[in-house]
């Protein structure tokens, strides 16, 4: 049985690489093991502190391995509600491309101007200057913010819908 056993060792060496290698790496470890014993290292108490270590490591890996292979894995349903109950953590906020105005809300003229702003419109955002407000950011491809960026005294201008909304 014994000589049967090696013959498909060896068979399994032959057929597959990893196999192979694996046998190459257990071989190596084992002749420096008996090394390290015949040298006295096991001795030392540095080596024996480490091989300590090392030991508690692998049975607590192995605890930990034995404990998640007996939890049973979630159903579709119970990874859809976590997903819902925690979104936020899946998701980005959302976030606006912003030009920025500071209005003066003594000026008439200015306000309504500002409140009747549906887009993002080159020319209502010039009408909008002249009568003098003082444009802080332009519109670019680079002044993305979130809502909790954004400063609530500012009247800002969103790309998303509500098109324009001026928060005092």
């Amino acid at each position: 049985m014994r000589n049967n056993s090696i013959k498909n060792a060896n068979d399994a060496m032959k057929n597959n690489q990893d196999v192979y290698l694996n046998y190459q790496n257990l071989m190596i470890e084992q002749e420096v093991s008996q090394e390290a014993v015949r040298r006295g290292f096991c001795e030392r108490l540095d080596v024996s502190h480490q091989l300590l270590n090392v030991r508690r490591a692998i049975l607590i890996k192995a605890m930990k391995d034995e404990i998640f292979r007996q939890i049973p894995n979630p159903q579709i349903t119970e990874l859809h509600v976590y997903y819902q109950d925690n979104l936020s953590r899946f998701t980005v906020p959302d976030t606006f491309k912003l030009s920025i105005f500071e209005l003066d809300p003594s000026n008439n003229k200015l306000m309504s101007i500002a409140s009747n702003m549906n887009n993002n419109n080159s020319i209502e955002i010039d009408k909008l200057v002249q009568t003098g407000a003082k444009q802080l950011i332009k519109n670019t491809d680079n002044n993305w913010f979130t809502e909790k960026q954004m400063n609530k005294s500012i009247c800002y201008h969103r790309q998303l819908s509500p098109p324009f909304s001026t928060k005092t």
